[in-house]
């Protein structure tokens, strides 16, 4: 696990959705849009292309 800083709006609340199975491969924006599908008018995605980790990882 990775210790990220994210930037939300007010009105924003922050998800974490994991990987169903079958989905290993699928790009985030898709698993995005099949999980949340047209019950909510308006989300955005933010994946680990966008994100930079503020520490790594510690090792057990």
């Amino acid at each position: 696990m990775k210790t990220y800083i994210i930037e939300l709006a007010d009105d924003e609340v922050l998800v974490a959705l994991k990987r169903g199975e079958d989905y290993e491969d699928v790009h985030p924006e898709l698993v995005s849009e099949d999980a949340i599908g047209d019950r909510w008018p308006e989300y955005r995605s933010i994946h680990g292309d966008e994100l930079k980790a503020v520490c790594e990882p510690t090792k057990a």
